[in-house]
This record gives structure tokens, C-alpha cells and sequence, in this order.
């Protein structure tokens, strides 16, 4: 099938369930075009996208995103270098706040299972006792 969009993208390719899905070739009025695979509509499989600015990127891409690059090798999951990243910067913000005490005046204890198992009225217990002592 074709379609032409009103915002001047043009699309020739498989459909499914009117969403771009098979083998098919996305043109956007920017001159960003998308050859390759789509599944539900978004980029999928082995693919090409030629950007406006010249740049190409090609591989394998999932729910829109490239997971593998040409060769195959797997792409960083921007994601996931921000989740890493932030542990450190936790870390050093947390290092600038000054201690009141030497001695910790906070305890959190957080507790969940079935009452009827023995197990976890015998870690209430132990934690009860732990927190008595200090």
C-alpha cells in the first residue's frame, strides 16, 4: 500500500491493522527517510534511516529505537548509562551534606509476606531486638 500524510511524509509498504508493518520505505517532508522493516508502526528489524542532516544509521532496530548497529554489535541503552550515572551523582551530593551526629538517628524497616509464615515473624522479631539494642 501507499500513503500519503498530511503533514507531506510518504510511506509505500506493507500495512497491518493500518499501521505501517512489513517491508516499506518512510519519506518525511525534512528529507529523513526510513527504509526496512516496521512492526505496529514503528521501526523494526534490518533498517536504513538516511537523516536531513546526511548522517545514516543502520541495523537493527526494535519499538523504533536501533539496538544493533550494521554489524551486528549491540548499541548502549541510553537508559541504562543514565541509571548508571545517577548512583554516582547520588553519591556525591549525598557526601556534601554534613553530619549532625557521629551516630545514626534514622532506621527504616519495611516488612512483607504472608503473617502465617513463620519466617517473617521471626525477622520482625530479630529486627525489633536489633533496634532495641541501639
Amino acid at each position: 500500500g501507499e500513503l500519503l500524510g498530511a503533514d507531506g511524509s510518504r510511506y509505500r509498504g506493507g500495512f497491518q491493522f493500518w499501521r505501517f508493518h512489513g517491508q516499506g520505505l518512510l519519506e518525511q517532508l525534512d528529507g529523513t527517510r526510513y527504509e526496512g522493516g516496521f512492526a505496529a508502526g514503528a521501526y523494526a528489524g534490518q533498517g536504513t534511516l538516511d537523516r536531513a542532516d546526511g548522517s545514516r544509521e543502520q541495523g537493527l532496530w526494535a519499538d523504533g529505537k536501533r539496538i544493533r548497529d550494521a554489524a551486528g554489535k549491540a548499541l548502549p541503552d541510553t537508559l541504562e548509562i543514565g541509571l548508571l550515572a545517577q548512583g554516582r551523582l547520588l553519591d556525591e551530593e549525598l557526601r556534601k551534606i554534613p553530619a549532625s551526629t557521629p551516630a545514626s538517628e534514622l532506621y527504616a524497616l519495611s516488612l512483607g509476606g504472608d503473617g502465617r509464615q513463620g519466617v517473617f515473624l521471626r525477622e520482625a522479631d530479630y529486627a525489633g531486638d536489633l533496634l532495641g539494642q541501639r
